[in-house]
């Protein structure tokens, strides 16, 4: 019990550093330095997970940990809009597709399934922690162009980043599932590059439309 305990204090941890930076890089959001406000948020997340903990188990609140999470938009963010929550689900699935890009690279490293590093609470958080890489590339490249406006979307921009990101999503779900079957058990390989693929695809859009609403944003002030 008390390794799940410092599991999820860990995973929670990460998992906040991962969608902090998500927002940061995509949304050039800001990160409160409030004592309140980071106070509560540590208790509600804590309490969240732990009702789910006592009821279920650990891989449960893991998976459960994306509504728990929420409370990072509300209080973590600033400032604060509406847009931040309906980024959300994006922060989430974009994050969630880096991370098994790499749990599909783990296991063939350590020739075993992927299903097996998903079901292992410190390879899921090993992937957490290389997602948070990512990000964090992202954020660097980004920052280097000086791109540091805050990000406006409209209604067209939301459209084509969810269609873009949750047909990824379903695809790498598709073959995560694959993975699963003994006879498939050769589609690790594969699977790293068609999840790549997916990567690249989401990042790439994410790019373009921060370009877009910025020129849009520009103009309009011209």
């Amino acid at each position: 019990m008390i390794r799940d305990i410092l599991y999820l204090i860990v995973y929670f941890i990460t998992e906040t550093v991962l969608y902090s930076l998500a927002y940061r890089t995509a949304l050039s959001r800001g990160i409160t330095n409030k004592a309140v406000k980071w106070i509560v948020y540590i208790i509600v997340v804590l309490i969240a997970g732990s009702i789910v903990y006592v009821n279920n188990n650990l891989q449960y609140v893991m998976g459960a940990s994306i509504f728990i999470m929420v409370m990072l938009p509300i209080f973590i963010i600033e400032p604060f809009k509406i847009q931040n929550l309906l980024l959300y689900p994006f922060v989430v699935i974009a994050s969630s597709i880096f991370g098994i890009l790499f749990s599909f690279i783990i296991s063939i490293k350590i020739g075993t399934s992927e299903y097996y590093v998903k079901e292992s609470p410190a390879l899921t958080i090993l992937c957490q922690i290389l997602s948070i890489g990512v990000w964090a590339l992202i954020y660097v490249i980004k920052r280097r162009k000086n791109d540091q406006e805050e990000v406006i979307l409209d209604l067209k921009h939301y459209i084509i980043l969810y269609l873009v990101t949750i047909s990824s999503f379903i695809l790498v779900g598709s073959i995560q599932t694959f993975s699963e079957l003994e006879e498939y058990e050769d589609l690790q390989i594969y699977g790293v590059f068609a999840v790549m693929a997916c990567c690249t695809l989401v990042v790439v859009t994410l790019m373009q439309i921060v370009v877009l609403s910025q020129n849009a944003y520009i103009k309009k002030v011209k």
